[in-house]
């Protein structure tokens, strides 16, 4: 079975791309995932010939890809899908078809979108995780926040589910002309899009041959283990339409762990349960994480049924 390895664990820590394929390829990986965070230089040694003599491909793309700044030094990824400013929504787009144009340009099959956010509240999801982990679940101040975030939510979802629809419906008609598919991601902040509702709305509204649902495990242990959405109800209600997964380890509410990691507590059987065959597979492990255990992962999954020998 096809299995990728995100260049996540790579950048940062290795000096080139051929250094970090011909490690995925040593370490048994099939693909490679180019992530958010893909500079332009390495994308340079890709379109030079960096995967020459290599038995390893591109499997997919995550928006923004590359990382490269604008015109004014902002970021891709600093622009919102679902932005209700205009104008920031039309350049996010741009960007989003920049990264379907990549993908197809280095045969990959899949582009994984990040739709944005109902609301900056990055303070408050990063308090209730301190909280979590200093005073546990049932801490009254916990409590208290939980609830303030599923308030200010509720008064700003619908305004960004609006641009996010307009913005989908774009990319998917410029992603179906190129054979490229689309992959709703579940996120790891309860403020970004889409929630669990929310995807159904968007899913429902989407030509399933061309969009579908991104499934990361470890953003969605991070929710269930807050309190806000269970994990099992993501796999339950979009298992048909999943196309692709992130999967990575969680140790209390860290992720992108490598599957396997002492201490590591995603339920691994259900994931193997609820996985369609056809979707795709990308560890997506963070740089800080020893070279050992990344080796080891792909084989991890495999004891475990989430990846199946052909």
């Amino acid at each position: 079975m096809r299995v990728a390895l995100s260049t996540m664990w790579g950048i940062g820590r290795l000096g080139s791309f051929r250094e970090f394929a011909e490690k995925a390829q040593a370490f048994g990986y099939t693909h490679i995932e180019l992530n958010h965070q893909f500079p332009p230089a390495w994308l340079a040694e890709h379109d030079a010939g960096a995967l020459n003599g290599l038995d390893i491909t591109i499997s997919s793309v995550h928006d923004p890809c590359p990382n490269a700044p604008l015109e004014g030094g902002r970021y891709p990824w600093s622009f919102q899908l679902a932005a209700l400013d205009e104008d920031e929504r039309r350049v996010a787009v741009a960007i989003a078809k920049g990264s379907i144009d990549l993908a197809d340009r280095t045969g990959a099959r899949a582009v994984v979108l990040h739709l944005g956010t109902t609301g900056w509240y990055g303070a408050e999801e990063q308090r209730l995780r301190q909280l979590w982990t200093e005073r546990g679940p049932q801490d009254a101040e916990f409590l208290q926040m939980r609830e303030h975030l599923v308030g200010e939510r509720a008064l700003r979802q619908d305004a960004a589910v609006t641009q996010a629809r307009r913005t989908l419906r774009e990319l998917t008609a410029y992603a179906g002309e190129r054979g490229i598919r689309l992959g709703l991601e579940n996120r790891q902040d309860y403020m970004e899009l889409p929630g669990i509702e929310e995807m159904g709305t968007l899913l429902d509204e989407a030509d399933p041959a061309v969009v579908g649902f991104w499934y990361d495990v470890g953003h969605a242990v991070l929710l269930d283990r807050l309190g806000f959405v269970p994990h099992e109800r993501w796999l339950a209600r979009y298992g048909p339409r999943l196309i692709g997964a992130h999967l990575h380890d969680v140790i209390g509410i860290t992720d992108h762990r490598a599957p396997g990691v002492p201490g590591g507590t995603v339920p691994w059987d259900l994931v193997a349960r609820s996985l369609p065959a056809a979707a795709l597979r990308v560890l997506e492990i963070n740089q800080h994480t020893d070279e050992a255990l990344v080796q080891r992962a792909a084989a991890f999954l495999r004891e475990h049924g989430v990846l199946r020998s052909p």
